[in-house]
């Protein structure tokens, strides 16, 4: 009785507590809906055995016996017993416990490299995890989680937490990108085409960048949603009963080699698998018919020989080739490897011709074929079942004769279609088979070709499993040949190869080959540094299908790749041995360096080589994240320190590749050159061991084969000498290659060499050859020595270009073609007048000459010499070029003059040359070479933008600039030793006389050298400099500067620029453009007085400038005083900061810089524009050219820019002819023609050109600005978008086009025609034209460019309907003159479709239907004034009802939308949300999302599921001000930004998954109570096509069919999933979606490529 009353009061409890969680609480996102899912909580007892800890725990109505167990091969194991994976280690060590009276402490008898720790004493029990360096990982019991039925588990769950700056990865091969964190991926192999959601390889691997790495032994479906809920959680769900996860806290190498030991390391490949393979997709080979294979395969053949390739390792020959015996004897004659292609499908006929002798009676169960569910059939899928006993006989009849051909390989493909309702021979069900089937189908192949092979063969699967590593190599799948394609196969290699799979390779090109041959460059630069280099795809993807520079670029990589062969594949042995793969990403690298993480797609391969593919079309140059230690580039021998990102070249014709300091391991090159990248035969190849220089010492390990080691050490012995050391006394390389190193001095085993004039491996005596600047060969009698000893510090050849003076007679901003910065460039026109010109100043020896062009080069043009600048002779030429990085060398040659001229091409009328580099072939005397620095490995940089740079080394950041009248006539570039000297640890101004250089500054006689640092513009940084004065004198004190747009233009900021310096008092002023004014702000204080500062003479100081977003904070630290700041506010000064060059610079004085540390933080550059008119073949290049007959009417039409323009002096003019053009423009009789910027479309801008009208015109002659142009042909009169503004003759401006859909001329009321209001004189004398456009407000200013003119400015609203487009400028009659046209990109802002101030009630009527009830699932329509009051600050709540406002002009799908919101006192319980997806307004959270702000400071998406916060907090509790609260709706993914305006907080950002149920539907916004007002609603949309306009076969509505819908009629099929089985999948019409559809939907598609 007792026991039923007991009951009876549990259940009304628990009944009582779900209706208050109902009412007021919120269910977490993952709670269960269902009662079946119970946790691990209740833990009654801890039992320690020999080999494991039991903890008994009971969940639901059973106990579950959790068990903990301590691998020999490291880490823990942790399984509840029964439910076990497939995986068991090979032997345990025993336990070792400590217990004290709340907790246990266990670890293994062997290892205590990891401990565990049950803590008792806590609700839940917690198990803690310890490494060497302390708490690791916690885990409660609330967190393991079994969904039952009965007493048998289900599903399990495993839920952990994410710190805030913690990154996941690894769970297989993934191709959204490295990192997991935000998003929610599947684990289920499929066919799925490279979609970033799915995955050929599901390894459930989880890394964590805290130091832990576990992997779940199960191979069922999983949903890994890690951080996407919520960003500070992750969770694991796995749709089968298994419960066992092994859990490592080493390094990721060591947890990988870890899990390696468990699973298995990956199989060893033939070292020729590790060349080049070519190939090609069976309709290729098919393409004129099966019996046209050979002749295919032929010209591929001559087509490699052609190239001077006459043995290719392997030919993939897909299920055409692989079949024809003559195509096996032609690749047997050749040396070359036939590669085939193979599937698992055999149908019932198959099998009674393969083996007759076996009954297809299930009786016998004797076909290898999957059984039903209920075991009682065989399965109608033809999937063969590998785990059967006679699947090896069925595969041996298979494959048998084939490998006796000369078949030494196969793609196993096909591995991701067991269906779940099946049963395999093993007990497995199709469920479980399902993601493991690429371990046995990989295992049985294996088996095959190692009994009949040996190991010399290959074979690489495109799906995988735990464990398949051991039989089989990959490849990346199905990706598309675009740039977005490339990107994928980047992030597949690195997501995979941490998860223990180390040889892989991707189709070079992607699947679908297409023509571009920037993509097939850029992706054969990285196939080449792939563990395998392999050719795949539909198309003809040869390099000779792209031109003569994919040709040239291939040929270089695949003789890299030749030299690094013995690399690779000792590589390929090591991770065999250890389980470390050959890719590794920079966290599973370099975990200790957090800054480096950022960098996703570089890697390093082969233990030493850094790899930064090059994934974005156009790029010329890449930003590289350098480790700690020294970096040496493979292509030019420059060392780069590390620790920093820098800027590097990445021509169209190679990618940054980087040798790590302190490596060494042997390389085949040629006899004849001794160099990387160029051919050879195994008749002249000759062996070298390639060296760099190191940080400290390091060994490493060279492997011959899996027996033969041999063991390199390099090691510093002083600060600029190092040993060399080989294992290998008798067999080494009497090639030593020192890349990255001048040697001063050689010797080897005691000996000293003496240094040679020319290299050569005939060389009589052991010698050294110092190459250019930046290798030294070192050639020996033999290869036997046991130690060589380097001493650095030998001559480095100058750049005599940096001190040069450049000139020219047609080329534009001809200096910054050596000024060192990759972004800026000068532009030459093509012609045979055009020439460059540089003095050095004497005569000089000249050796190596680069030109680094951006993109594509002349293809021929001459350079010639002189020694009086007036009588020229040839000194080389270039006929071929194409453009990138060229190489010339002019050893020999002596002259103080060179030119180039003749640029001549068939196909560019222009080029931009970034860079040249012209180095003497005599060295300066004896510049260290060899950086001591911190260890790569165990020195972390936690910041990577930071980068100190000290003393002499200042001298090779900077590029310097001066010039005599700075202010008036520009700088120039100038020599650093003219102006500073390096002594006493730093450098030194040396310029102490205004007469030495005669620069003027500013308004006073102030001398100026300028430094700015090299690496790259920035808009957010932090400087840092350590200087000290000596000359008393204020005026010409250091100052730092920042904002430089145009280094030789910067001062009084016409080429932007701020200054930061100090007074005597220690008080800060800033120099910069304010309000449009160059102007002087100070702070006022005397620091002097307050003890804080000595005084600017003889004492060291550290004067910081830090910019972040408005604020400029000036800090100084007084050697030994404390340290003060003061803060200057860009937006309240009305500066107009853009970014650009920071540096410091000098007046005249003697004063020192010690050092200077700079650190990047990030924000966008907004670059300018600049251009000056100075031919027509120049301005084509730059503007497209508009006109017509009838230009309202009829459109214009486009012309070249000397038919409408001529040029002279700079200026380009117009020229008029009314016999042949009467355009007509807007509403009166204008003639036009309009110049319009090539370059991109703007929205925000700022945009101007000096111009001037037709003389005394007293009609409609103007110069005027366009923008906002959508159609160039058809935007006269704002037909298509457009608007224009100029100036009438008496000083009024206007601006034509669409507001709010009516075509207006507005014009600013006021005439300037006085002294006062503007003193314009008339429009036809010279003036500037200039507009800033930001949101949807135009202010235009006028400047007269003569001295009694003032500046007059007025702004105009552009209406909701300005989307922005092209911009330029355009003349409406003859001798309208234009020079000095400029614009920036102001971009950043919002973009609106849709804008709306909301401060009048009327206005947002219209706008916007509003719903008002009780609650958000109980609204009524009803009038926004019934629901809002306006306010200055916007529409307020009118009461304490629930109101939703939605924008009623129509469904969004993708878009950003942002409104403001006021807090005016609402309640604690009142916030404001943002509604998206709304298809039911009556219903707006049932049918769609909102996003809310709560007033806690979190942020929280609720509607179709459960309500989230991000947990940030960083709004501020009780916040008084405005918010501004952005939501950008990509895919299913949502992007929240909240940015408080004047309260103090910081910017809090979160991203919610939305999930496939996400639908179009209307946007607003709702708020749950009064006190809350709305001002400035904006929505963008982004252009996705409507859902429910669909197209039969376009499953991603968008409007086309492609291969993604293929992806997911596949993924409905495979999985049925029924969001993919829609009505447009039935393809075929026959009234439902299947397999058969997929069929005519791949030959629809196929034959429309």
């Amino acid at each position: 009785m007792k026991h039923s009353l007991i009951k009876k009061i549990i259940s009304v409890f628990f009944a009582v507590s779900v209706i208050s969680g109902m009412l007021f609480g919120t269910f977490s996102v993952n709670a269960a809906a269902t009662d079946d899912w119970y946790d691990a909580s209740d833990l009654r007892a801890v039992q320690v055995n020999s080999n494991d800890v039991t903890l008994l725990t009971y969940v639901r109505s059973s106990f579950e016996r959790l068990k903990i167990s301590f691998p020999v091969s490291g880490g823990f194991r942790f399984y509840a017993q029964n439910y076990e994976g497939y995986f068991y280690p090979d032997s345990l060590q025993k336990i070792k416990s400590e217990a004290t009276q709340s907790s246990t402490r266990f670890y293994g008898a062997d290892n205590r490299d990891i401990s565990i720790v049950i803590n008792r004493n806590t609700t839940p029990w917690r198990m803690e995890i310890y490494n060497s360096d302390g708490l690791v990982y916690e885990i409660t019991g609330s967190q393991i989680r079994f969904k039952k039925s009965g007493n048998a588990f289900k599903e399990v769950e495993l839920r952990g937490s994410i710190k805030n700056d913690e990154l996941m990865y690894g769970m297989g091969e993934l191709f959204d990108g490295l990192y997991l964190n935000g998003t929610v991926h599947t684990l289920w192999n499929s066919d799925c085409w490279s979609d970033e959601e799915s995955t050929y390889k599901s390894i459930p691997i989880l890394h964590s960048t805290e130091g832990y790495m576990l992997y779940f032994n199960s191979s069922y479906k999983a949903v890994a949603d890690i951080g996407a809920a919520k960003a500070d959680k992750y969770d694991l769900h796995f749709y089968g009963p298994v419960f066992d996860m092994y859990f490592w806290a080493g390094t990721p190498t060591e947890n990988i080699s870890a899990y390696s030991a468990l699973t298995g390391t990956p199989a060893l490949q033939p070292k020729w698998a590790f060349r080049y393979w070519g190939g090609a997709a069976s309709s290729l080979w098919e393409s004129g018919g099966k019996d046209n294979a050979c002749n295919i395969l032929k010209e591929k053949l001559a087509g490699y020989k052609a190239l001077g390739i006459n043995n290719l390792a392997a030919m993939y020959g897909e299920n055409t080739l692989d079949n024809i015996p003559a195509a096996y004897s032609l690749l047997n004659a050749n040396n070359i490897k036939m590669l085939g292609w193979c599937n698992p499908f055999l149908t019932l006929d198959d099998y009674s011709e393969i083996a007759p002798e076996l009954s297809r009676d299930i009786t016998s169960y004797s076909l290898p074929r999957l059984k039903n569910a209920s075991g009682t059939d065989y399965h109608t899928s033809d999937v063969i079942d590998f785990t059967h006993k006679n699947a090896t006989k069925i595969i041996s009849e298979v494959w048998r004769d084939k490998i006796a051909d000369g078949l030494r390989g196969l793609m196993v493909d096909y591995c991701e279609y067991v269906p779940t309702d099946s049963t395999a021979a093993n007990g497995m069900s199709g469920g479980e088979l399902h993601n493991f089937y690429p371990y046995f189908y990989t295992k049985q192949l294996y088996e095959l070709f190692n009994k009949t092979c040996g190991e010399d063969f290959t074979l690489f699967a495109r799906s995988a499993s735990p464990g398949s590593q051991k039989w089989a190599a990959n490849f990346g799948g199905d990706q598309q040949g675009n740039f977005s394609g490339l990107r994928k196969a980047v992030n597949a290699l690195l997501t995979f190869s941490s998860c223990g799979f180390s040889t892989w390779g991707t189709d070079i090109g992607g699947l679908a080959t297409g023509k571009d041959p920037e993509l097939y460059m850029r992706w054969m630069q990285f196939g080449a540094v792939n563990p395998l280099m392999r050719l795949h795809g539909t198309g003809d993807g040869d390099p000779w299908y792209y031109g003569k520079t994919a040709e040239e670029s291939f040929k270089s990589y695949y003789w890299l790749r030749e030299n690094f062969l013995k690399k690779i594949y000792s590589s390929s042995v090591h991770a065999n041995k250890s389980g470390i793969p050959m890719c590794q990403s920079m966290p599973v690298a370099f975990p200790g360096q957090k800054a480096l993480f950022s960098a996703a797609e570089q890697y390093l391969f082969c233990e030493d080589i850094l790899v930064c593919p090059v994934t974005e079309k156009g790029a010329y140059y890449a930003d590289v994240y350098f480790p700690n230690g020294n970096w040496v580039d493979l292509w030019t021998g420059e060392v780069i320190s590390g620790g920093k990102r820098a800027e590097v070249d990445a021509p169209l014709n190679r990618s940054p590749l980087y040798i790590r300091s302190g490596s060494a391991f042997p390389v085949s090159v040629s006899s004849e050159t001794l160099t990387l990248a160029t051919p050879f035969s195994d008749e002249t190849a000759a062996e070298a061991l390639l060296v760099t220089a190191p940080n400290g010492t390091r060994s490493s390990d060279f492997y011959t084969d899996k027996n033969t080691k041999t063991t390199y050490t390099v090691s510093a012995v002083s600060d600029n000498s190092f040993e060399i050391y080989s294992t290998d006394v008798s067999g080494g390389s009497r090639v030593i290659m020192l890349y990255g190193v001048n040697a001063s001095g050689v010797s080897v085993d005691g000996a000293a060499l003496t240094e040679s004039d020319t290299l050569s491996l005939s060389a009589a005596k052991p010698s050294y050859y110092i190459d250019g600047s930046f290798r030294t060969v070192v050639i020996l009698k033999n290869g036997e020595w046991s130690k060589i000893t380097v001493t650095a510090g030998g001559a480095k050849n100058r750049d005599l270009a940096v001190s040069a003076a450049i000139s020219s007679n047609s080329v534009s901003n001809v200096s910054l073609a050596i000024d060192g910065f990759a972004d800026t460039s000068a532009w030459i026109t093509a012609g045979a007048q055009s020439f460059i010109t540089l003095d050095f100043g004497k005569e000089e020896k000249l050796g190596d000459l680069f030109l680094k062009w951006a993109g594509i080069g002349p293809e021929s043009y001459s350079v010639k010499i002189s020694s009086d600048g007036t009588s020229w002779k040839p000194a080389a030429s270039v006929t071929n070029g194409g453009g990138m990085i060229e190489h010339m060398n002019l050893s020999g040659v002596s002259a103080r003059y060179i030119r180039f001229e003749s640029f001549t091409s068939s196909q560019e009328n222009a080029f931009y040359l970034y860079e040249l580099n012209i180095y003497s072939d005599t060295a300066s005397d004896n510049i260290p070479n060899l950086s001591r620095v911190s260890d790569y490995n165990d020195a972390y940089t936690e910041k990577m933008e930071s980068v100190t740079v000290c003393g002499s080394d200042i001298r090779n950041s900077v590029s310097v600039y001066g010039s005599a009248s700075a202010s008036s006539s520009g700088l120039s570039k100038a020599d650093f030793d003219d102006r500073f000297e390096t002594a006493e640890g730093g450098v030194i101004h040396k310029i102490t006389e205004l007469g030495s250089c005669g620069d003027v500054w500013s308004a006073q006689n102030e001398v100026v050298s300028s430094a700015l640092y090299k690496a790259k513009k920035m808009r957010d940084f932090e400087l840092k400099v350590r200087m000290i004065n000596v000359d008393k004198n204020w005026a010409v004190l250091p100052r730092v500067i920042f904002g430089v747009q145009d280094p030789t233009a910067w001062i009084n900021t016409s080429g932007g620029g701020y200054t930061v310096g100090l007074y005597n008092e220690g008080n800060s002023y800033f120099n910069g453009l304010f309000n449009g004014e160059f102007t002087r702000k100070e702070d006022l204080s005397n620091y002097n007085a307050q003890g804080k500062f000595n005084s600017l003479w003889g004492a060291w100081y550290n004067l910081t400038v830090r910019v972040e977003g408005e604020k400029v904070t000036v800090t100084v630290e007084d050697d030994g005083l404390e340290p003060y700041s003061y803060q200057y506010d860009l937006g309240a000064l009305g500066a107009e900061y853009k970014g650009g060059y920071i540096g410091f610079a000098f007046g005249t004085g003697v004063s020192k810089i010690y050092s200077m540390t700079v650190t990047d933080l990030g924000g966008k550059v907004l670059n300018d524009i600049s251009y000056n008119f100075t031919s027509a073949d120049n301005a084509d290049e730059i503007f497209d050219v508009y006109c017509g007959t009838d230009a309202k009417n009829s459109g214009l039409y486009k012309t070249a820019f000397g038919t409408r323009f001529t040029l002279a002096d700079g200026i380009a003019t117009h020229i008029f002819d009314t016999s042949v053009i009467s355009d007509y423009f807007g509403q009166q009789d204008d003639y036009i023609t309009t110049a319009l910027l090539k370059s991109s479309e703007y929205r925000n801008f700022e945009m101007q050109v000096n111009c001037s009208g037709k003389e005394n015109n007293v009609g409609y002659y103007w110069p005027m600005l366009v923008f906002g142009v959508q159609n160039p042909t058809c935007w006269v009169g704002a037909r298509q978008g457009g608007y224009a503004t100029g100036v009438y003759n008496e000083g009024r401006t206007f601006l034509k086009g669409v507001v709010n859909g009516e075509y207006v001329v507005q014009s600013d009321p006021s005439i300037h025609k006085d002294a006062e209001s503007g003193y314009f004189e008339a429009a036809w004398y010279p003036y500037t034209l200039k507009i800033r456009v930001t949101g949807h407000k135009a202010t235009v200013t006028v400047i007269p460019l003569y001295e009694w003119g003032k500046k007059f400015s007025y702004s105009y609203d552009l209406g909701n309907g300005y989307k922005g487009g092209y911009v330029g400028f355009a003349s409406t009659g003859q001798n309208c003159r234009f020079w000095n046209f400029k614009i920036t990109d102001l971009g950043g802002e919002i973009v609106s479709d849709v804008y709306s101030d909301l401060t009048n009630i009327e206005q947002a009527s219209a706008l916007f239907n509003v719903y008002k009830g009780e609650n958000i699932s109980s609204v009524a329509e009803t009038d926004m004034s019934s629901a809002f009051y306006a306010t200055q600050a916007g529409i307020a709540a009118a009461d304490a009802s629930v109101v939703t406002a939605l924008y009623n002009g129509h469904k969004y799908r993708s878009f950003e939308m942002q409104v403001t919101c006021k807090n005016s006192g609402g309640a604690d319980n009142v916030y404001p949300t943002i509604l998206f997806g709304v298809n039911d307004p009556y219903n707006s959270l049932e049918t769609g999302f909102g996003i809310a702000v709560y007033k806690n400071g979190k942020i929280g998406l609720c509607g179709r599921k459960t309500e989230i916060s991000d947990g940030s907090g960083a709004i501020p509790a009780s916040y008084s001000g405005e918010l501004i609260i952005r939501v950008r709706i990509e895919g299913y993914k949502a992007a929240v930004t909240v940015i408080p305006k004047n309260s103090g907080g910081a910017c809090v950002k979160a991203q919610f998954y939305l999930g496939k149920n996400y639908r179009q539907g209307f946007v607003g916004f709702a708020v749950n109570g009064s006190g809350l007002s709305f001002s400035d609603f904006r929505v963008r949309d982004l252009g996705n096509k409507a859902y429910f306009d669909t197209l039969v076969g376009d499953f991603n509505y968008d409007g086309r069919v492609m291969a993604d819908d293929l992806v997911l009629l596949r993924k409905g099929i495979l999985m049925q999933r029924q969001e993919y089985l829609k009505p447009e999948g039935d393809v075929n019409y026959d009234g439902k979606t299947d397999i058969l559809d997929l069929i005519v939907l791949k030959k629809y598609y196929s034959y429309r490529k």
